[in-house]
């Protein structure tokens, strides 16, 4: 799906290093929760990247591979 010039996909593995850091902007400034230990954060997501029938975590990117947003869902049955 895409909305202008910003597209929304499923999240992979090579989009990790910026939807982390997008994660840990949305915890600290958002949030103002202190920032999460990294490891843990990353197990989590890469957890629902390659287990999409336990969530799935979408990304918001821009023409030019910019990640600007993210969207997480955790299916609980």
């Amino acid at each position: 799906m895409s909305n202008g010039n910003i597209k929304i996909r499923p999240a992979t593995k090579e989009d990790l290093p910026q939807l982390l850091e997008l994660i840990n902007e949305y915890i600290v400034d958002f949030y103002k929760c202190p920032r999460p230990n990294e490891g843990a954060l990353e197990k989590i997501v890469y957890h629902l990247i390659e287990n999409p029938y336990k969530g799935m975590q979408f990304v918001a990117e821009t023409a030019s591979q910019q990640l600007v947003g993210f969207s997480t869902f955790i299916f609980y049955v």
